[in-house]
């Protein structure tokens, strides 16, 4: 793997075992997105002076950040056992890189189609939603490879109550029994949670309840806190979820699917 402007030694990565190194070139790929020249770039056209330093001392560390981990992990490697434990740990961070890029792609499509909306002339417009249509079609392509549904084979089949966004508790039940009762529920109905959102006061609740470990998960799940809600607010968020601008660009370009 090519790491621009890298400061790795140069036989680390020939050095490391098989599982070590697919899970440093995992973590590599995150730091990729701000060591590229293209991040470089963004940090030098800002007109604040501040904020192009700050960008730019985020690459710098990002690359810093790359060498270091790549110590770590080649320490960790030469250590009795290590082998089985990196190998599961290069699965599990290529699956939630795979997940992460189709966020990232469903933002890119996103800010492409708000780009194509505003094009003066109809030509343009159709011309930048067909590029907008490859984004899609390159996140229906990660969706692939973690076994996710595309966008035309997805259907909808929850037909009863909300069951993703809920405003707290049930009545006569803790809040972490509630949020489980819901998870379990999804997963009965074929859908497969990825993510829970919080509310500050959630948040509280659920910690004073033991439900957040010390991975800063809970229930088996990442957890986010939506600093604008209140009260004990929750979402559920399942690998279900795409942007509405990916059902634009695919009704444009291949007639209607279904959400």
């Amino acid at each position: 793997m090519e790491w621009e402007g890298r400061d790795l030694h140069p036989d680390m990565m020939g050095n490391l075992s098989l599982p070590a190194r697919r899970t440093l070139e995992n973590l590599l790929v995150y730091k990729a997105v701000f060591t590229g020249a293209g991040f470089r770039a963004f940090a030098e056209c800002m007109a604040d002076e501040d904020v192009g330093g700050r960008l730019a001392r985020i690459s710098r560390d990002s690359v810093m950040e790359g060498a270091a981990v790549a110590e770590a992990l080649a320490a960790w490697d030469r250590l009795p056992g290590a082998d089985r434990r990196l190998d599961e740990l290069a699965r599990e961070t290529q699956t939630r890189l795979v997940s992460d890029l189709i966020r990232f792609k469903k933002a890119v499509t996103e800010a492409g189609l708000h780009v194509a909306m505003a094009a003066p002339t109809s030509e343009l417009r159709d011309a930048l939603v067909e590029l907008v249509d490859l984004d899609r079609r390159h996140a229906d392509d990660l969706r692939t490879v973690v076994g996710q549904k595309t966008i035309s084979e997805r259907a909808s089949g929850m037909t009863r109550q909300s069951l993703g966004a809920h405003d707290g508790r049930r009545s006569r039940s803790s809040l972490g029994a509630t949020i489980e009762e819901t998870i379990e529920t999804l997963r009965s109905e074929g859908a497969k949670p990825t993510r829970l959102v919080l509310a500050p006061d959630a948040v509280r609740h659920l910690r004073d309840e033991g439900a957040i470990g010390a991975d800063a998960r809970a229930f088996g799940l990442s957890v986010d806190v939506d600093l604008g809600w209140s009260g004990e607010a929750f979402a559920i968020v399942t690998e279900a979820r795409i942007a509405y601008a990916e059902i634009v660009s695919a009704v444009r370009s291949e007639g209607p699917a279904a959400p």
